[in-house]
């Protein structure tokens, strides 16, 4: 019988994100350490809700990439379906997107 893989999401609301300035590039730092050791762990990192205009944060720090533009998500409404289609995936054997 084989194994269903545990899907484990961290989903952050990113409404509150407003800028992020020249001291939070060190967290910054720690967080792209932090998002390799998740993802080892099997665990995906989503964002729900994150201003169209704070993506240019992301990218210039290159977590726009490490997270995954599909990770991002207009709503929570948006981020369950897409973890729903997953874990239906996973049921179904077939690869996830």
């Amino acid at each position: 019988m084989s194994r269903r893989r545990l899907n484990r999401w961290l989903v952050i609301d990113a409404t509150a994100i407003t800028g992020l300035d020249f001291s939070a590039v060190g967290t910054v730092a720690e967080l792209q350490h932090d998002l390799a050791d998740l993802a080892k762990a099997g665990v995906t990192l989503a964002l729900v809700a994150l201003p169209k205009q704070r993506h240019v944060y992301l990218e210039r720090m290159e977590l726009l990439e490490l997270i995954g533009a599909r990770r991002i998500f207009e709503s929570r409404h948006a981020c369950v379906a897409a973890y729903k289609l997953e874990c239906l995936k996973d049921d179904l054997g077939l690869p996830a997107a």
